[in-house]
């Protein structure tokens, strides 16, 4: 019945094939199912007509921009954070990962997966610049710890350019790396009682 309306209200000429938003709006003035908002989007999206015949609104992928070498060890360092793990004895579900560019030296910190801003500056400060100094270049995914206004004011006064990525484990290709290798045995260190506070390995 459901796929019936769908047919009725987006793929008669009439229609138009309307999107998302229109759809869901004309049928919910006479009809309603627990799944409608879902419904219509999962039917729009597999659309063969709107697959073909409308433009993409996304932006176009830029040209790839090299990242300068680093001269000097923690001069430039990747962030990144796996979230959703299983929960520590101490609460921890998640890793917060720091590489140096030029050593290749990581840090791993056992944050919880509900940390803000505030508590994912807390432990860069105390994590690697308390250990390192303040970085030159910090290269991060679009990830709200780290394009928060909190950081942006951080980063300003110390001096510290905030380069941000679009895609996690191709862009930023050093630390996906890490996060690849680092997940068959992250679930155990989240899970594991005693938790490695700081520490650092060179490959």
């Amino acid at each position: 019945m459901d796929g019936l309306l769908l047919s009725e209200v987006h793929d008669v000429v009439s229609a138009g094939h309307f999107g998302e938003d229109k759809t869901i709006k004309t049928l919910s003035h006479t009809y309603f199912w627990p799944w409608l908002a879902s419904g219509i989007e999962d039917y729009i999206r597999s659309c063969d007509t709107c697959q073909r015949t409308k433009s993409s609104r996304q932006r176009k992928a830029g040209l790839l921009q090299p990242i300068p070498p680093s001269d000097r060890p923690w001069q430039a360092v990747t962030m990144d954070f796996i979230m959703a793990l299983l929960r520590s004895v101490r609460g921890h579900d998640a890793i917060f990962i720091v590489v140096d560019k030029f050593s290749r030296a990581v840090h791993f910190v056992p944050p919880h997966r509900k940390v803000t801003a505030e508590g994912a500056t807390t432990l860069f400060v105390d994590n690697v610049v308390r250990l390192h100094g303040v970085p030159d270049s910090i290269i991060s995914d679009r990830d709200p710890h780290f394009t928060s206004k909190f950081w942006k004011q951080l980063f300003t006064l110390s001096g510290t350019r905030l380069t941000t990525v679009c895609h996690r484990l191709t862009t930023q290709g050093q630390m996906g790396r890490r996060s690849v290798s680092t997940r068959p045995w992250s679930r155990s260190f989240a899970a594991a009682p005693c938790t490695m506070q700081q520490h650092e390995t060179r490959s």
